[in-house]
This record gives structure tokens, C-alpha cells and sequence, in this order.
């Protein structure tokens, strides 16, 4: 969606380490049986629906937590750091109903420094989550997938800091 989708080019923080921005969603999004019509996107490779909620953390954990972050999409969890390099991007795909949001090139903070990751996190308006990989480099065993609901007590983890990321995987929530 680099061609056609929007950069973020403006984080909270004032930087693109440890950000995040608020953006509309084109349509209202059931999550966890509650409904949402903005999406919090952070730089740390997760985005979450509280967007009143200014925890913007790059440690990840095993989920479900009730510890923060919470109510959130965790395409690949880790410290991420888009200073230097990377980009994140999001685009309204009104034909498809779908909302996409794609973490381009997106380097791994130290240690170990590594990447780069690109994926991105597909909403369709039906309620349907995807996690697509498209190129993912070393390391990709310290990171946290999955979902979350708004108090932490029920999630579903993909994966907690394990071997299992690969490129051109795509994940059906």
C-alpha cells in the first residue's frame, strides 16, 4: 500500500521510537464484542482500539495480561525503531471493505539490532482479522502474536518469544 495508502509521518511521542497516532477507521470495527471506530497504531508492531490509553510499550509479553497494553492487535510485538528507517502506512480499501495497516521495512531495535520486518494487519468490515508477512529477517523468536480483549483475560497468542515467523505466512483471526 505504498503507492496508494497514507504514511504516518507524525508519532505522539515527537519520534518514531516507542509512538503511536490515532487514525479513523472507514467503518465501525466489532472487536471482542465491543465496537470501534478509531485504531491506535504504535511503531512497536501493535496496535490497539483504547485509544485513550498512552501506553505505547515495545517489551512484549505472553497474553492474555491484564498488564498493559491491552484491547490490542499484536502482529509481531517487539521493540521496533522507525528513527532511521522504515515506514508505517495505512489505506481505507473501500472496494474491498478493508482497513490495512502495513509496517514497511521496519527495523528491531537493539539488541540485536536485525530486521527488517514488513507486514501488515488487514480489518474487513465483517469482522474478519488478518496478519500477513511478507518479509521478516533475523531475529524473529523474541516477539509476541496474537489478540487481546480490553481487560486482558482473554486473548488468543499465536506465539510468545518462539521460532515459528517465517516469510509469506499470513494469519486468519
Amino acid at each position: 500500500i505504498t503507492t496508494s495508502g497514507t504514511q504516518i509521518t507524525t508519532w505522539t511521542s515527537g519520534t518514531a521510537d516507542d509512538g503511536s497516532v490515532i487514525v479513523p477507521l472507514p467503518f465501525t470495527f466489532t472487536y471482542y464484542g465491543n465496537n470501534y471506530t478509531q485504531l491506535k497504531i504504535v511503531t512497536n508492531g501493535w496496535m490497539g482500539f483504547d485509544v485513550a490509553s498512552t501506553n505505547n510499550t515495545f517489551s512484549n509479553t505472553a497474553i492474555p495480561s491484564t498488564a498493559e497494553p491491552n484491547n490490542a492487535l499484536y502482529p509481531f510485538w517487539d521493540d521496533l525503531d522507525f528513527r532511521t528507517s522504515g515506514s508505517v502506512w495505512y489505506k481505507n480499501d473501500a472496494a474491498n471493505n478493508r482497513f490495512i495497516v502495513e509496517y514497511k521495512d521496519a527495523p528491531h531495535y537493539d539488541p540485536p539490532a536485525g530486521g527488517p520486518y514488513t507486514f501488515q494487519v488487514i480489518l474487513y468490515s465483517d469482522g474478519r482479522i488478518y496478519y500477513q508477512y511478507q518479509s521478516m529477517l533475523a531475529p524473529l523468536d523474541d516477539c509476541t502474536i496474537g489478540t487481546e480483549n480490553t481487560g486482558g483475560t482473554t486473548g488468543l497468542q499465536v506465539v510468545y518469544n518462539a521460532a515459528y515467523m517465517h516469510n509469506n505466512l499470513a494469519i486468519k483471526i
